[in-house]
């Protein structure tokens, strides 16, 4: 091949190379158009679903909301950040709310920590430290582990103590634990502080063992806000001068003498809630205990409840009494005044899982208590049929004043007694207005007795809080 001939192979070559490039160009230009489709598809079907169709007002009400609900989760992870994760426009938005953030899970990283701190800005804090590991290979059946067997335990008090550094913000904090070492830890961390804003303050320590239970007495630091105090297992002092604001209290698993709840009556003056679970009080006085404001008590667990331990009480504006989980003991002997001191002014009696056999001589105390309630709720009482005989035997009946009875967790070969009590309540001229019962007994009660009911008062369904 001569020299021409190449230099003309050349230029066609030439020629088929650039056709070739602008092809080339051609399609990466349509390949650019569909991706480009796409994109913009995908787009519109993100912002036209209902959550991004929403405005930036309705969507920070409904994120904080949300979060709100979920300050006391037991998770590594805040609710906030798993926001940021759905889309770029949650994420930018969540990242502009403070409000957001603020709930301070000492459990979860350094930076992370750090960082829901920052984006805090200056809200009051929620801060809740679960004193045991939360990793995916955590062993949680291995609970009552020496500090030095925990690698996790120095870290979250490292960031406890961190945390703790904006006490003045702090509104709510939690501890709970179940290691001896790990709590004592976090209470020095926290009885060094001093935190103007605290309105609620909770303090868990649930060993496995009882030979684990700290000593120690809790000095609560200086909380002049303090709103709500729920302790368990953790030995306090109640002569405190930060309980001046102190509406609600919740104790559990702990012995309490009676001079300590006169401390607190008298160091709380506008208690309106007292929750005692597994508590003993024990008798070193002989006054009564009295709490002039105290609207709602709840008692349960206690191995002598109600006899001796309500008797002590004197709550002259109680409203609604409620009992749970609690076995009527053999009682030794009516106290000097002649049977219970009753609650004049409540007007809702409650018992939850009770039971009260009708052997026990003073098993019909229970009503006694509050001659004048309106309402009774006996809630999940399987085996608590001696307050039912009460009410369809006794006469005169208990509790004339009674409008609306609320069951629950009846058994069904005791549904009749339900009827004999509407029946005894008309003969003596004090008929009920209202029963509500459970769907588990209206989805099972026999059809004759559900008509034979309804003739006479109005049968509803009782709430699933009821339930």
């Amino acid at each position: 091949m001569d020299f021409k001939t190449k230099r003309l192979r050349v230029e066609e070559l030439d020629a088929e190379v650039e056709q070739l490039q602008r092809k080339a160009e051609d399609l990466l230009k349509q390949v650019e158009t569909v991706r480009h489709a796409i994109r913009e598809n995908r787009r519109e079907r993100v912002t036209c679903t209902p959550l991004h169709s929403l405005p930036d007002d309705v969507l920070k009400l409904i994120l904080e909301a949300a979060y709100e609900h979920d300050l006391g989760a037991p998770c590594p992870e805040t609710r906030a950040l798993e926001i940021t994760h759905v889309s770029r426009r949650l994420r930018q938005f969540s990242l502009s709310l403070p409000r957001l953030w603020r709930c301070i899970h000492v459990e979860q990283s350094k930076p992370l920590l750090e960082q829901a701190l920052l984006r805090s800005a200056t809200l009051p804090l929620y801060v809740s430290c679960i004193g045991k590991d939360l990793s995916e290979t955590a062993n949680q059946s291995d609970k009552d582990v020496p500090l030095q067997h925990a690698p996790w335990a120095p870290r979250y008090l490292r960031q406890l103590e961190y945390a703790l550094q904006q006490a003045p913000r702090i509104e709510y904090l939690m501890l709970d634990t179940t290691i001896v070492a790990f709590f004592e830890g976090a209470l020095n961390c926290i009885r060094r502080r001093t935190f103007p804003l605290l309105k609620t303050l909770e303090v868990h320590f649930v060993p496995t063992t009882l030979a684990l239970n700290p000593t120690a007495v809790f000095h609560l630091p200086s909380c002049p806000a303090l709103g709500t105090l729920c302790v368990s297992a953790v030995p306090i002092v109640f002569k405190n001068p930060s309980f001046a604001r102190l509406e609600k209290v919740d104790i559990n698993c702990l012995d309490v003498y009676a001079s300590e709840l006169h401390d607190l009556a008298a160091a709380a003056p506008t208690l309106d809630s007292l929750y005692l679970d597994e508590v003993h009080i024990i008798a070193d006085t002989d006054h009564t205990i009295r709490f002039p404001t105290l609207n709602y008590l709840a008692v349960g667990n206690i191995h002598n409840i109600p006899s001796v331990q309500l008797d002590r009480f004197d709550i002259p504006a109680l409203e609604s009494l409620y009992v749970f989980s609690s076995t009527e003991p053999e009682r030794p002997g009516a106290l000097d005044s002649g049977g219970p001191r009753p609650f004049t002014a409540v007007h809702t009696l409650s018992f939850r899982d009770v039971e009260t056999p009708a052997a026990t001589p003073h098993a019909s105390d229970l009503l006694r208590y509050a001659p004048n309630a309106t309402v009774l709720e006996l809630l999940q009482t399987s085996k608590a049929t001696s307050l039912l005989d009460q009410l369809a035997a006794a006469d005169p009946p208990p509790l004339p004043a009674l409008e609306m009875l609320v069951v629950t967790g009846l058994e069904k070969e005791k549904h009749e007694i339900l009827l004999r009590v509407v029946q005894h309540r008309i003969k003596h001229e004090i008929p009920l207005k209202e029963m509500q019962l459970g769907a588990d007994i209206l989805h099972c009660v026999d059809g004759e007795l559900q008509k034979a009911l309804e003739e006479h008062v109005t049968i509803t369904t009782a709430s699933d809080d009821d339930e």
